[in-house]
């Protein structure tokens, strides 16, 4: 067996164990071919699948293209979770902060780029 049908026997163990499956999406190398692997999976087999993207708002401009088409393309069969909070995350690319909020109200023009369509704000949390 190979790497590629070691993977498709995974995937279809897990969707025939659960009853509803999460991916985490990054839109990274590792996290794109898990999501390309189950989107295989499912279109083959039927089925639905929840989709988290925690979008950083600052990022490759072709991560977020990709992340954009993959979620988009996919609508049919993923239910997703587009994630667009101003949660506390680490930098290390000042001298002065030593972390940054992602879509940040008070900083709204300084943003790189709008609020993606359909994603969840803080208003769609109970903090």
């Amino acid at each position: 067996m190979n790497v590629y049908q070691a993977l498709r026997e995974r995937i279809r163990r897990i969707f025939g164990e659960y009853d509803y499956v999460y991916l985490s999406f990054s839109g990274g190398k590792d996290s794109g071919v898990l999501l390309n692997a189950c989107v295989e999976h499912i279109r083959q087999y039927g089925g639905r699948m929840g989709v988290f993207h925690m979008d950083y708002e600052v990022q490759y401009s072709l991560t977020t293209e990709y992340v954009d088409e993959m979620l988009s393309s996919n609508r049919d069969i993923l239910d997703v979770y587009r994630v667009c909070i101003p949660f506390r995350v680490s930098t290390c690319t000042s001298m002065y902060q030593s972390f940054w909020r992602p879509w940040e109200d008070s900083k709204k023009d300084l943003w790189v780029r709008p609020l993606p369509e359909n994603a969840m704000t803080k208003e769609d949390f109970p903090f």
